[in-house]
Formats: C-alpha cells, sequence, structure tokens
C-alpha cells in the first residue's frame, strides 16, 4: 500500500474514533449521530491537514485514492443497512450522490475554516464546530454544551499537530 494512502487512512481512522469516543462520553448517543456526516467531516480534516503539510506539492494520486477509498466505504455502509440489494445502476447513483455530499460538504467546511481564519482569532473552530455539528447529528445541540468546546479543542489540536489527543 501506498505510505501516503496508509498514513491518511490511518489518520482518518484515528481521528473518527477519537470523535466517536469524545461524543460517546459526554452520553450525546440520543442525539442521533450519522456515522456518514462524521466520515465525510473526518476525511476533510485529515485532508485539510495532508494539504496544509504538503503546501509546495501538488496533491499525490494517494489523496484522490483516500477519497476514493471514503466514498467506497459510505456507499457499502449503506448498502449493508438497506432492505433490499442494490442493483449496479442503483450503487453507481448513490456513489455519485455521496461524492456530490462529499464535494459540498468540502466546499462548506473550506468556507468556514476560511471564515474562521479570517475573524483573526487563531485557530478558532466554533463556526466549523457548528457547521459539522448540524449535519453530524439528528438532533441540535444546544450552543453552549460542551462538546462544542470539547471538539473545537479537539479539532485544534489535530489541525495544528495532526493528533488529535
Amino acid at each position: 500500500m501506498d505510505p501516503i494512502l496508509k498514513q491518511l487512512q490511518t489518520s482518518y481512522q484515528f481521528l473518527l474514533d477519537t470523535m466517536f469516543d469524545l461524543f460517546k462520553n459526554q452520553q450525546l448517543e440520543g442525539f442521533g449521530f450519522k456515522i456518514n456526516e462524521f466520515s465525510v467531516f473526518a476525511s476533510f480534516l485529515v485532508t485539510s491537514y495532508f494539504l496544509g503539510e504538503n503546501k509546495e506539492k501538488s496533491p499525490p494520486p494517494a489523496l484522490a485514492e483516500f477519497h476514493k477509498a471514503i466514498v467506497v466505504a459510505i456507499v457499502d455502509r449503506i448498502m449493508a443497512e438497506s432492505p433490499k440489494e442494490l442493483d449496479q445502476e442503483e450503487i453507481d447513483k448513490l456513489t455519485g450522490s455521496i461524492q456530490e455530499i462529499m464535494t459540498g460538504r468540502y466546499g462548506e467546511y473550506s468556507s468556514t475554516l476560511r471564515a474562521e481564519a479570517d475573524r483573526g482569532e487563531g485557530i478558532g473552530l466554533d463556526l466549523l464546530v457548528a457547521s459539522f455539528l448540524s449535519h453530524g447529528l439528528a438532533q441540535p445541540l444546544d450552543e453552549h454544551d460542551s462538546i462544542r468546546h470539547k471538539l473545537s479543542s479537539c479539532l485544534q489540536r489535530f489541525l495544528t499537530s495532526g493528533k488529535a489527543t
């Protein structure tokens, strides 16, 4: 396996597990985790970190493979939960939909991250966390819920050091 792809996948899984642990420790299971949204968000963060660390270089093919693997994992998860077997046309349509959602979320999250940076307060992630939570949970959290601060701190550590803990 390509070492860059392995690094991306390892970072993604670590970040995804860290976010789930953080939410479970806050007894938020009743808020309806949308695991596919967590996957999209974690892949966005890993991509952002990777590109930030490799500004001078053009993105390697491993980055495209990483995104493809995330789409495949989401499609596989949806298919496993589907009460009926999907035919190839339905799978292709679902794959296209997931790719469109990822592109839209990446755009939204990138804009939000830039807006955070434009506020001039260092790497504050309140807006990014709010944006993610609006997609990642079925029920909204109180804007003062402590999970927002904890998730923001976790993501800040990840984006500045590549480690979420």
